[in-house]
């Protein structure tokens, strides 16, 4: 899944139980969140859910 200007900083975080790269992202510009929530599961089938 490629989303612009996204990153992992640390690989492998919080994943170490399953297949993801990373469940951390830095995103240089805020993302409209229920759009990227939406990209998300269109893209993998997974809900997300939004922790703040």
């Amino acid at each position: 899944m490629k989303f612009p200007a996204v990153f992992t900083p640390i690989s492998g975080f919080g994943a170490s139980d399953c297949s993801c790269p990373a469940h951390l992202f830095y995103f240089i510009y805020r993302p409209n969140m229920e759009n990227l929530l939406y990209m998300i599961k269109e893209e993998t089938g997974l809900t997300c859910k939004l922790v703040l």
